[in-house]
Protein backbone atom coordinates (compact mmCIF):
# COMPACT_ATOMS: atom_id res chain seq x y z
CA UNK A 1 0.00 0.00 0.00
CA UNK A 2 1.78 3.53 -0.89
CA UNK A 3 1.51 6.54 1.40
CA UNK A 4 1.20 9.91 0.13
CA UNK A 5 0.74 13.30 1.05
CA UNK A 6 -0.53 16.54 -0.17
CA UNK A 7 0.84 20.04 0.70
CA UNK A 8 -1.30 22.61 0.31
CA UNK A 9 -1.91 25.98 1.83
CA UNK A 10 -3.50 29.75 1.37
CA UNK A 11 -1.05 32.29 1.65
CA UNK A 12 -1.49 35.94 1.13
CA UNK A 13 0.42 37.48 -1.93
CA UNK A 14 1.68 40.70 -2.13
CA UNK A 15 3.10 42.84 -4.77
CA UNK A 16 4.67 46.31 -4.95
CA UNK A 17 4.55 48.68 -7.33
CA UNK A 18 7.16 51.09 -5.59
CA UNK A 19 6.83 54.79 -4.54
CA UNK A 20 3.90 56.73 -6.09
CA UNK A 21 3.12 59.87 -4.56
CA UNK A 22 4.38 62.16 -1.77
CA UNK A 23 2.26 62.65 1.40
CA UNK A 24 2.20 63.32 4.81
CA UNK A 25 1.63 60.26 7.00
CA UNK A 26 -0.81 61.00 10.28
CA UNK A 27 0.71 57.79 11.76
CA UNK A 28 4.07 58.53 11.86
CA UNK A 29 4.51 62.20 11.27
CA UNK A 30 6.58 62.11 8.16
CA UNK A 31 6.31 62.98 4.83
CA UNK A 32 7.49 60.49 2.28
CA UNK A 33 6.41 58.72 -0.62
CA UNK A 34 3.79 56.17 -0.32
CA UNK A 35 3.74 52.99 -1.98
CA UNK A 36 1.10 51.22 -3.85
CA UNK A 37 0.87 47.16 -2.85
CA UNK A 38 -1.87 44.83 -4.15
CA UNK A 39 -2.34 41.76 -1.60
CA UNK A 40 -4.58 38.32 -2.49
CA UNK A 41 -4.92 35.27 -0.69
CA UNK A 42 -4.29 32.18 -3.64
CA UNK A 43 -4.90 28.63 -2.68
CA UNK A 44 -1.71 26.62 -3.09
CA UNK A 45 -1.01 22.66 -3.82
CA UNK A 46 3.03 22.24 -3.21
CA UNK A 47 3.80 25.44 -2.75
CA UNK A 48 2.59 26.68 -6.19
CA UNK A 49 0.18 29.04 -5.99
CA UNK A 50 -3.30 27.62 -8.08
CA UNK A 51 -6.58 29.19 -7.42
CA UNK A 52 -7.46 32.81 -6.23
CA UNK A 53 -9.35 33.19 -3.24
CA UNK A 54 -11.47 36.00 -3.16
CA UNK A 55 -10.87 39.68 -4.49
CA UNK A 56 -7.87 41.69 -4.34
CA UNK A 57 -6.83 44.48 -2.00
CA UNK A 58 -5.09 47.63 -2.79
CA UNK A 59 -3.38 49.84 -0.31
CA UNK A 60 -1.33 52.77 -0.31
CA UNK A 61 1.08 52.66 2.44
CA UNK A 62 3.66 54.92 4.18
CA UNK A 63 7.16 53.61 3.02
CA UNK A 64 8.23 54.79 7.22
CA UNK A 65 5.64 53.53 9.34
CA UNK A 66 3.63 51.10 6.72
CA UNK A 67 0.37 53.01 7.77
CA UNK A 68 -1.74 54.02 4.66
CA UNK A 69 -5.47 53.29 3.45
CA UNK A 70 -7.27 50.71 1.27
CA UNK A 71 -8.10 51.88 -2.44
CA UNK A 72 -11.14 51.35 -4.63
CA UNK A 73 -10.26 50.13 -8.36
CA UNK A 74 -10.31 53.52 -9.82
CA UNK A 75 -8.21 54.85 -7.06
CA UNK A 76 -5.22 52.23 -7.36
CA UNK A 77 -5.92 51.98 -11.46
CA UNK A 78 -5.42 55.90 -11.49
CA UNK A 79 -2.04 55.95 -9.21
CA UNK A 80 -0.38 52.71 -10.93
CA UNK A 81 -0.68 54.94 -13.49
CA UNK A 82 1.09 57.72 -11.57
CA UNK A 83 4.18 55.38 -10.55
CA UNK A 84 5.32 55.43 -14.07
CA UNK A 85 5.39 59.57 -13.43
CA UNK A 86 7.21 59.42 -10.32
CA UNK A 87 9.91 56.77 -11.50
CA UNK A 88 10.93 58.99 -14.52
CA UNK A 89 11.01 62.21 -12.08
CA UNK A 90 13.17 60.32 -9.57
CA UNK A 91 15.38 59.05 -12.97
CA UNK A 92 15.53 62.58 -13.46
CA UNK A 93 13.13 61.99 -16.85
CA UNK A 94 10.49 64.68 -15.49
CA UNK A 95 11.58 68.54 -14.84
CA UNK A 96 10.00 69.21 -11.31
CA UNK A 97 7.65 71.57 -12.76
CA UNK A 98 5.96 68.90 -14.70
CA UNK A 99 5.93 66.48 -12.17
CA UNK A 100 4.58 68.78 -9.56
CA UNK A 101 2.03 69.83 -12.85
CA UNK A 102 0.80 66.32 -13.17
CA UNK A 103 1.04 65.60 -9.25
CA UNK A 104 -2.04 68.34 -8.78
CA UNK A 105 -3.86 66.55 -11.50
CA UNK A 106 -3.91 63.12 -9.53
CA UNK A 107 -4.06 64.40 -6.33
CA UNK A 108 -6.73 66.48 -7.79
CA UNK A 109 -9.06 64.12 -9.57
CA UNK A 110 -8.91 61.75 -6.59
CA UNK A 111 -8.79 63.47 -3.27
CA UNK A 112 -10.43 67.27 -4.65
CA UNK A 113 -8.62 70.99 -4.72
CA UNK A 114 -5.82 71.36 -2.19
CA UNK A 115 -2.20 73.38 -3.01
CA UNK A 116 0.71 71.94 -3.51
CA UNK A 117 3.87 72.96 -2.19
CA UNK A 118 7.53 72.55 -2.72
CA UNK A 119 9.83 72.29 0.42
CA UNK A 120 12.93 70.46 -0.51
CA UNK A 121 11.54 69.95 -4.14
CA UNK A 122 8.74 67.63 -3.12
CA UNK A 123 5.07 67.83 -3.80
CA UNK A 124 3.05 67.90 -0.51
CA UNK A 125 -0.56 67.54 0.27
CA UNK A 126 -3.24 67.08 2.34
CA UNK A 127 -4.08 64.37 0.52
CA UNK A 128 -6.38 61.02 2.53
CA UNK A 129 -4.95 60.11 6.20
CA UNK A 130 -6.65 57.49 7.22
CA UNK A 131 -4.40 55.05 8.30
CA UNK A 132 -4.45 50.95 8.79
CA UNK A 133 -3.68 49.87 12.49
Amino acid sequence: MALGFIIFGWPKRTKSYGPTIPEYCDHCDNESYFSLFKSRRWFSLFFIPFLPLGFAKRYLLCNVCQAGFELDQSEWKRLKEFTSVTKAFHDGNLSEDEYLEAYDNVATELWGEFPSELEDGTPQSDGPTETMG
